[in-house]
């Protein structure tokens, strides 16, 4: 990569926040222009590091940029968003809760749900919400490609707000803590791979691709 040319990983994540096209191009192309001045002042290791300070301020200004833009129209594309989303995880669900029931009895000779709750159960526990919860927020991306990040947030939300509802008073609640701070961070994690893998978002038009080749 040329050490003039901003963190592109960096710039898909931004990308990926649903921002405006307009607000989003802006802030992005402020942030290279910035960037190619840093490198040639500061070198490009300095200036990496101030893109990434940077990238951090200004995405809460463009996840309030997609806030503010949503209107009932999207409520429909966000539903379907969730609900295809929500289906794939409960497939993968039950695959790996078949899948590792049946090697619970095979290794210990009894039933997942008749063994005691130890370190080991849950860190397997723990684990297997994690593969879940980053699942569910690349899928949720993929599928939400208008905005992948808000999209794997929204089925976050989702799905944290059903596991405390399922297990308020079921599982211990040190537990059920742990468990949902391992989904917030594995659907983030899902979200975040996807938004930097190639074609997650919407191909720009011609005008934007000119646009920032121009800049410096």
């Amino acid at each position: 990569m040329n050490d003039s040319s901003a963190p592109h990983r960096t710039e898909l994540i931004l990308e990926a926040l649903g921002a405006d096209t307009d607000f989003r191009e802006a802030v992005i192309g402020d942030l290279a222009e910035e960037f190619a001045l840093r490198v040639r002042w500061d070198g490009p290791v300095a200036a990496r590091r101030w893109y990434h300070r940077e990238s951090i301020r200004v995405a809460p200004y463009l996840l309030r940029d997609w806030w503010r833009s949503l209107r009932w129209t999207n409520v429909a594309y966000f539903a379907n968003v969730l609900l295809w989303s929500s289906m794939s995880v409960m497939a993968l669900e039950s695959l790996l809760q078949r899948s590792v029931r049946g090697l619970v009895l095979l290794i210990h000779g009894t039933p997942l749900d008749a063994l005691p709750v130890s370190a080991g159960v849950a860190s397997l526990m723990l684990c297997w919400t994690l593969i879940d919860g980053a699942f569910a927020g690349y899928v949720a991306a993929r599928i939400g490609r208008r905005a992948p990040l808000p999209s794997a947030l929204l089925l976050g939300g989702t799905l944290t707000g059903v596991m405390i509802w399922s297990g308020l008073n079921v599982a211990p609640p040190w537990f059920l803590a742990a468990n949902v701070t391992t989904l917030i961070a594995g659907t983030i994690a899902g979200g975040l791979f996807r938004a930097c893998t190639p074609r997650a978002l919407p191909v720009r038009s011609s005008a934007n691709q000119l646009q920032r080749t121009a800049r410096p």
